[in-house]
């Protein structure tokens, strides 16, 4: 499984920057770098289907017309639906100037979203020909991704300013997108969970997208103890990524005989707008 965007994770992409930072920042014209490291951390803001919370549209039940009133959860889609809701991203930037206008950039990094399953669960209770003494609940795992691209970006600067955009591309990795759906058939009858059975491997995705960032150099003296923050800048990150991840799911009872209901294909459409405050450093 990958690591979660958590404390610990945000702690080791902090020590790599600060290690580098000990380990080159030595120098005498912070304008004349070549290279620089950044990271940066904001929200994580699903777009489109990633985002679109369609109860009807994730989940596909068969109704047991003409004997109501008990229905069944064949699968649980995310294709067109994803019910992903604002989360966390941090990621970790390595650039090199190839002269005035124009810079390699590489980042690696984690996103997490939070899914919005208890729309499902409200539309299952409150399904038609649901009987009243049906209690569904739907448990989703977050999306995790890890995400690795590079590209070529355009840089502009003014008097202690800059701005920086381009294309970027790279590849995603997935957290297998698990759940599970709980419910009983009456007050006295003993709790059913129904999940994916079998293999959680991640998914891998073609990574697409681009980057944005504005930024300020501080104003300080080059010698003494302002010569390393000399080198720092700080900014705003604006970036947008895209990528199809799909899938294999088998939807069965999870219990001491496990019984198969449905096996079925789907995708996680990824699309994710990221914005928040970065910090870097120049180095020789």
């Amino acid at each position: 499984m990958l690591p979660f965007l958590n404390q610990k994770t945000a702690f080791i992409l902090s020590l790599m920057f600060y290690m580098s930072l000990a380990a080159f920042g030595q120098g005498n014209n912070p304008d004349s770098s070549r290279i620089s490291i950044s990271i940066s951390s904001g929200w994580a803001i699903p777009l489109g289907s990633f985002a679109k919370s369609s109860p009807e549209k994730i989940v596909r039940v068969y109704n047991n017309d003409p004997y109501p009133p008990y229905i069944r959860v064949e699968n649980y889609a995310r294709e067109s639906s994803g019910a992903a809701i604002k989360g966390s991203f941090i990621n970790i930037h390595f650039a090199y100037r190839l002269n005035q206008k124009w810079l390699m950039l590489a980042q690696a990094g984690f996103t997490r979203n939070a899914v919005n399953a208890q729309g499902a669960s409200d539309f299952l209770n409150k399904f038609p020909s649901s009987s009243p003494f049906n209690s569904f609940s739907i448990r989703a795992v977050d999306y995790t991704v890890l995400t690795i691209s590079s590209g070529l970006n355009y840089q502009l600067t003014w008097r202690r300013n800059g701005l920086n955009f381009g294309p970027m591309l790279g590849i995603g990795i997935m957290d297998y997108p698990d759940y599970e759906i709980s419910f009983k058939e009456s007050d006295f009858a003993p709790l059913t969970i129904r999940r994916h059975l079998g293999a959680q491997p991640n998914l891998v995705g073609l990574l697409y997208g681009g980057v944005a960032e504005i930024y300020h150099k501080w104003n300080l003296r080059q010698k003494g103890t302002y010569k390393l923050l000399a080198r720092v800048d700080v900014g705003l990150r604006l970036s947008y990524s895209a990528a199809d991840f799909t899938y294999y799911s088998t939807l069965g009872n999870r219990d001491t005989n496990p019984r198969i209901f449905e096996s079925y294909k789907d995708e996680v459409n990824y699309r994710l707008l990221n914005l928040g405050l970065s910090i870097g450093y120049k180095f020789n």
